[in-house]
């Protein structure tokens, strides 16, 4: 007799501090069937995806449950990660004749909304981690020691903050200027390229570059609200949960190259910065000089986006743009391989080798190095060329390198050759 097994996907998820819901994955149980007979064996998937069943990485297999249920019995299902399928896989054994239903969800967890993103633990266990272990590393940084970090807002504030001119005057310290490293992985310009190796079609239908210089004069204003409160510290005038609200695109029009979604986000902006003011009216004159000490490190509207948080750009803008764009191009690739002659076996191949092909976006943005001509970079690299060429200088006068040519010597570096 055969009978349903029935899908019941629960996330249980707890998150401290945030409500940037969008960023995080669905949690999706996927049978390999949805009809057996008893005493047969059922494939089971434990998914994370922002695709509905195309998981996207495995969840940690101690912090997910997947039963069996039938009737009142419950019968745990063993999981183990499977990397090729980047979900967590275990078989489910039918005991007996009837419906059932395969239920899974993650175990409770404290997450927290940092300057560096959504990141999983509580406080106390947060600031063992990350900057604030290598700001405390400066003291014994050297050259055997070198500390790169992400700017934050360090090299925007030029030493009007204590940690700012700790992370601009460290000698063995290099910093992104940008606010993080997910900044560069969305350099405007690349982000075609990223289009392309998610979905093997080079057409270009959106011009990125023309929405991120929009997008990023509309949210100008807003970002200096938050970077003034950022530097003031003790005064929450406009927080960063606030500020991600603020500037998220939440979704994009394609047509007439996403000039809806602009027009929708500078309404937007312009009530949030509107009761801003209206709030707090005796910060407008002081945050123009803070505007033309900003402008002075480089800032300006159209670049605003390479300074603001990171997490908050990849996130809540440059995927949710990215997913848009990329469906449109993968469905274009499909209706071209569905308009072909082949047919039949022929057909089906040539889908199934198309599809078989496709990346995860959110992979392909993370493994993108095409933001090398972006100013900011071009400055991280001549820092790390300056210190590299103090270090061979000091080892020539030392003794300890021939005298090579200086020059010779770093083209090598530049170009990878012994």
């Amino acid at each position: 007799m055969l009978f349903k097994v029935l899908l019941a996907g629960m996330c249980s998820l707890c998150l401290v501090g945030t409500a940037t819901l969008a960023s995080a994955h669905e949690f999706i149980v996927k049978p390999d069937k949805t009809q057996a007979a008893k005493g047969e064996s059922v494939g089971v998937q434990a998914q994370a995806a922002h695709v509905f069943m195309i998981s996207e990485e495995a969840e940690p297999v101690e912090t997910v449950v997947v039963e069996l249920i039938q009737v009142n019995a419950k019968e745990p299902v063993k999981l183990a990660e499977d990397a090729k399928a980047k979900a967590l896989v275990g078989k489910a054994a039918l005991p007996a004749d009837g419906p059932a239903m395969i239920v899974g969800h993650r175990l409770p967890q404290t997450w927290s909304d940092t300057t560096e993103g959504v990141l999983e633990g509580g406080r106390k266990d947060l600031e063992a981690k990350g900057k604030k272990v290598l700001m405390g590393m400066i003291p014994r940084s050297s050259e055997e020691l070198l500390l790169c970090v992400d700017s934050d807002f360090d090299y925007l504030f030029a030493g009007r903050t204590s940690q700012s001119k700790e992370v601009t005057g460290a000698k063995f310290m290099f910093h992104t200027y940008a606010y993080a490293t997910e900044n560069y992985l969305c350099y405007a310009p690349s982000l075609h390229n990223v289009c392309v190796k998610a979905t093997k079609n080079d057409t270009r239908i959106f011009d990125f570059v023309k929405f991120m210089h929009e997008y990023s004069c509309t949210i100008y204003p807003l970002f200096l609200w938050y970077a003034y409160s950022a530097q003031l510290a003790t005064e929450n005038v406009f927080p960063l949960i606030d500020f991600k609200q603020s500037v998220r695109i939440g979704y994009l029009d394609i047509e007439d190259n996403g000039s809806k979604t602009i027009e929708w986000l500078r309404r937007n902006v312009s009530k949030r910065e509107n009761l801003l003011r209206q709030r707090n009216p005796r910060m407008i004159e002081p945050m123009k000089e803070f505007e033309v000490q900003l402008r002075g490190r480089g800032l300006t509207p159209e670049n605003a986006y390479l300074f603001m948080h990171g997490h908050t750009l990849m996130d809540n803008v440059v995927l949710i743009m990215l997913n848009t764009v990329c469906e449109k191009l993968r469905a274009m690739s499909i209706a071209k391989i569905t308009a072909s002659k082949k047919q039949g076996v022929a057909l089906k191949n040539e889908m199934s080798n198309y599809t078989n092909s496709l990346r995860s976006i959110r992979d392909v943005l993370l493994d993108n190095e095409n933001y090398t001509k972006s100013p900011l970079y071009k400055r991280l690299e001549r820092d790390i060329e300056r210190y590299i060429a103090r270090t061979i200088w000091n080892m020539k006068r030392n003794g300890e390198i021939r005298d090579t040519s200086m020059i010779g010597i770093i083209h090598k570096l530049r170009t990878g050759q012994q």
